[in-house]
């Protein structure tokens, strides 16, 4: 029980972390990409606000050995790679990805596909309830939790984090909002109200 209680605070301190880097970040170009180590990248894309906008995906880039040289001794190996051989596979997986004020128009766009892959997906909901509609929302460049739940189908996230919320809302009412959402979503939307 102790890790499900812990796994909230995990999240706003990954999402911290993630805020503190980008704020270094000068990607201004979608597509853009920014070597943070060699082992992690940082790609910029598209969001819809009222003013230009974007967000940013965390990859994580990992180097496997090729299958036909598992097995072989070190120094063979190594003499390989010193000839100019390419002895590894190179994979890269998104992480984390941070959306910022958007409207939900980057769910559809078909080049944001790894933003719906990333494990944790940081997102605004700004409105949860149903007294605000959701093209109130798209009115000021923000995303409805409907329209989330809409798109629920598109989300292949384990972990979708939601901030941004109106400061009309009370806490309560961003929590009950959160634990009504339906399957497949249910358990893997959470709502970041401190600090956010």
């Amino acid at each position: 029980m102790l890790q499900y209680l812990m796994l909230p605070l995990y999240w706003v301190w990954v999402s911290s972390i993630l805020a503190w880097w980008l704020q270094y970040l000068e990607l201004s170009l979608y597509g853009e990409e920014f070597y943070l180590r060699k082992d992690l990248k940082v790609r910029a894309f598209k969001t819809y606000h009222v003013i230009p906008s974007q967000g940013y995906i965390v990859y994580s880039i990992k180097q496997k050995l090729k299958q036909e040289y598992v097995g072989l001794p070190g120094d063979e190996i190594k003499k390989l790679k010193l000839s100019g051989v390419e002895i590894t596979n190179t994979s890269t997986a998104p992480e984390i990805a941070f959306t910022g004020d958007t409207m939900s128009d980057f769910i559809k766009d078909p080049k944001n596909i790894d933003v719906l892959r990333a494990k944790i997906l940081i997102m605004e909901s700004t409105y949860v309830e149903d007294k605000t509609t959701a093209d109130n929302a798209r009115e000021y460049g923000h995303t409805h939790l409907s329209e989330i739940i809409n798109f629920a189908d598109m989300f292949q996230n384990k972990a979708i984090l939601l901030i941004h919320f109106s400061a009309r809302y009370q806490l309560d009412v961003i929590q009950e909002a959160i634990s009504a959402i339906p399957p497949p979503l249910a358990g893997r939307v959470f709502a970041l109200t401190e600090g956010f």
